[in-house]
C-alpha cells in the first residue's frame, strides 16, 4: 500500500509540473528551440496543398470511399512498383489492421501475379498501389481485373494522367495522384480511410469516361495525421513532452506511457515511450 501511495504521489507531482510546463510554453511560439523543424512543417503543409490539388477520386459513384465498416473487413495492401509503399501502408495502419504484399516477390523464380491472387484470397478488400509504369505490363491490369471480379478493390494510382486510358476496365475507386513522393502516398492513404477529404477534379480529357472536371467528393469522417503547424501550434512547444514522459519513468511513475495530442480532429503528436513493466520484458 505503501508503495502504490509513493507511487501516486509520483505521478500527481510529475503530471503537476507537467501542466504548468504545457501551459507557459502553449501560449506563446517558442521563438529559439528546433526553429528548422518549425519552418520544415510549415513547407510540409504547403507540399499537401499541392498534393491534394494533383489527388482526384475517381469511380466512386457507390461511396465506397471512405473505407467504412472496418470491423468487417480484412484488408490487404499490394505495392506494384510504388518507391513510397511503406509511408503508404504506415498510415493505413493507422486506421485498420493491413497486411501488406509486394508483386517484386512474385516476379522471380516460379512464382507470378497468379500466386499473389491465390495468396489475397483470404481478404475481402485490396487496396492496390500501382505506378504509371507498371501499368504498361498488361500482367497488371490482368491482375486489376481479376481481383475486381471476386472482392472490393482500390487502386492508387500514381504518375501521368495518361495511364488512366488502361483503367477503363475498371468500375472500383480509383485514388489519381501525379505526384510521386512520401506526402503524396501519405495523402492518398488518408484520403481512402477519410482523413482526408477528396476536392479535386480531373484537369484533362483523357478519355471519355475520365473527363475534364470528372471527380467525386468526400467528406473527412476520422481523425488527420499531420504536424502541429497545421492547427497553429509550433511543433516546438511539444517536445517537453518527451521531458516529462522520461522524468516519469526515471522516477518509477509508470514504466512506459503513450502520449497522443488531438486538436480540431487531427493528430499533431502520437509517440510512445519506455517499457510495458518496469523489467522491461
Amino acid at each position: 500500500m505503501k508503495n502504490q501511495k509513493t507511487d501516486s504521489h509520483r505521478l500527481s507531482t510529475i503530471f503537476f509540473k507537467a501542466l504548468i510546463i504545457l501551459l507557459v510554453h502553449m501560449v506563446s511560439l517558442s521563438a529559439c528551440a528546433q526553429p528548422a523543424q518549425h519552418r520544415a512543417n510549415q513547407n510540409r503543409l504547403q507540399d499537401d496543398k499541392m498534393v491534394a490539388r494533383a489527388t482526384v477520386l475517381l469511380n466512386n459513384q457507390l461511396q465506397i470511399i471512405p473505407l467504412g465498416n472496418l470491423a468487417e473487413r480484412k484488408i490487404a495492401s499490394v505495392n506494384m512498383g510504388s518507391a513510397y509503399a511503406g509511408a503508404f501502408d504506415s498510415l493505413l495502419n493507422k486506421y485498420a489492421q493491413v497486411t501488406s504484399f509486394s508483386a517484386g516477390n512474385y516476379s522471380s523464380g516460379s512464382l507470378d501475379l497468379n500466386d499473389l491472387s491465390d495468396d489475397l484470397k483470404f481478404f475481402n478488400t485490396v487496396i492496390i498501389q500501382v505506378t504509371d509504369q507498371m501499368m504498361s505490363d498488361p500482367k497488371t491490369i490482368g491482375f486489376l481485373l481479376d481481383n475486381q471480379r471476386n472482392k472490393q478493390i482500390v487502386v492508387n494510382l500514381s504518375g501521368d494522367v495518361r495511364s488512366l486510358k488502361l483503367l477503363e476496365g475498371i468500375s472500383a475507386p480509383i485514388v489519381w495522384t501525379e505526384t510521386k513522393s512520401v506526402r503524396s502516398a501519405e495523402f492518398s492513404a488518408q484520403l481512402i480511410f477519410g482523413g482526408i477529404a477528396a476536392t479535386s477534379r480531373l484537369t484533362q480529357t483523357v478519355t471519355e469516361k475520365y473527363a475534364r472536371d470528372y471527380g467525386f467528393s468526400t467528406v473527412a469522417n476520422r481523425l488527420k495525421y499531420s504536424v502541429p503547424e497545421e492547427v497553429g501550434i509550433n511543433s516546438a512547444d511539444l517536445t517537453h513532452i518527451d521531458e516529462i514522459a522520461a522524468e516519469a519513468i526515471r522516477e518509477r511513475a509508470a514504466p512506459g506511457s503513450v502520449v497522443m495530442v488531438i486538436k480540431d480532429g487531427v493528430v499533431i503528436f502520437n509517440k510512445s515511450y519506455g517499457s510495458h513493466t518496469y523489467d522491461k520484458l
